[in-house]
């Protein structure tokens, strides 16, 4: 009985044992935590530049108001009032040489007015830092920004409705020359403040004629504009014009094709048949030959008008022509008188072909005489001089 309580005590003690070197066994040695990878001067990115100016930002607002109303100066016809510190500081970096080094911008606001109208402006304003080393220089500034507080109690100068039409006419036919303003209705007149700049916006309804030099044409538009007038150095003048295309405003405006279009007629003023008969008739007496033989056209009528010719400028004309001019008539002699020449008026009738031309340049009609036929039914291509052979002899007076 002894003996089998021993054996049951040793047989513990050897499972006793065993657990022990187990649980030892199995418990997990510590993790050693790892070492973050340190960054190498080359792998510093633009962002930790920021950080590292923002960390180092020891500009003081009555330094950035020193430095900028040393450099700050008044415009023409303005008086600062006052600079206030604002802040919204921004970091970021300025390229100095090859090296790129941390910045800062910090804002202030600029309050003046305007003295040639009194008004208040409010003007924000950027004041440049950048970092040397450990101290910040300055750099620069720079406006960013500005609204208008007040406004102005002055009155708009007088601008009458023709003096309005006045200025934009001048001012499109100096634009195109080509255009040729007839008619400006005034539908609406709007007064506004360019600070202190008074303007107009008017609205009109332009009736023009856009001429085409080539063709001698021009054709008629009726159009819809805006214009903004300005009163700057003591007279009133067109800043702007844009048209209304399609129920919209636009600036670029192309009168052939955001107007309506009313029709085309030739530049060329129109000539009647008796006005050209007239001018034919002085060329006709004019020609050296019956000029000098003191020719008296009795006779002249026009009898057929062919189409214009050269876009409008050349008219062609068949004239009838009935005259009378000096002519030595050779008178034979006989046994008892010699041979002799008299003078006599001669009879003489010929169609004529001839143009009037129009000059662009004078403006007017010369007429050209080409040559004459004895008859319609005969090919004309004799000169008019030559009585003989371009006319038919009826006789003498």
């Amino acid at each position: 009985m002894v003996s089998h309580y021993k054996r049951a005590a040793s047989v513990l003690g050897v499972l006793l044992i065993s657990c022990s070197l187990v649980a030892i066994s199995g418990e997990a040695a510590p993790k050693k935590n790892k070492a973050a990878p340190k960054k190498t001067a080359a792998a510093k990115t633009v962002g930790d530049k920021r950080k590292e100016a923002s960390k180092t930002a020891v500009i003081t607002k009555d330094r950035v108001l020193k430095e900028f109303n040393a450099v700050y100066k008044d415009p023409p016809e303005s008086r600062k009032i006052k600079a206030t510190y604002i802040g919204n500081i921004r970091n970021y970096t300025e390229r100095r040489g090859a090296q790129e080094v941390p910045a800062q911008a910090h804002q202030v606001a600029l309050t003046i007015k305007l003295t040639d109208c009194g008004i208040t402006m409010r003007d924000v304003w950027e004041v440049y830092f950048y970092r040397l080393e450990t101290e910040w220089i300055f750099l620069d500034i720079m406006q960013v920004g500005s609204r208008q507080v007040t406004r102005t109690k002055k009155k708009h100068p007088p601008l009458k409705d023709d003096e309005i039409k006045k200025i934009i006419t001048d001012a499109m036919t100096r634009a195109n020359p080509d255009l040729r303003v007839r008619g400006i209705t005034i539908l609406g007149k709007k007064g506004s403040w360019r600070l202190c700049v008074p303007e107009f916006r008017v609205t009109v309804k332009i009736h023009a004629d856009l001429e085409k030099i080539i063709y001698n044409s021009a054709t008629a538009y009726e159009c819809l504009m805006i214009s903004t007038l300005a009163h700057e150095n003591g007279k009133w003048d067109q800043v702007k014009i844009s048209c209304m295309y399609k129920e919209q405003e636009t600036d670029d405006c192309h009168i052939g094709t955001m107007c309506r279009e009313l029709g085309t007629v030739s530049t060329v003023p129109p000539v009647s048949d008796d006005e050209a008969a007239r001018i034919l008739r002085n060329a006709f007496g004019n020609e050296y030959g019956l000029k000098k033989n003191n020719v008296v056209v009795e006779k002249f009528e026009i009898i057929k008008k062919d189409p214009a010719e050269n876009f409008g400028t050349k008219a062609p004309y068949t004239v009838q022509a009935l005259f009378v001019i000096d002519e030595n008539k050779i008178i034979p002699g006989d046994d008892y008188t010699p041979r002799r020449t008299e003078k006599v008026r001669a009879v003489y009738e010929c169609v004529v072909s001839g143009y009037l031309n129009y000059s662009l340049s004078e403006k007017k009609w010369d007429g050209i005489i080409e040559s004459c036929c004895p008859s319609v039914t005969e090919r004309c291509g004799t000169s008019c001089s030559d009585t003989a052979r371009g006319c038919r002899r009826l006789g003498e007076k």
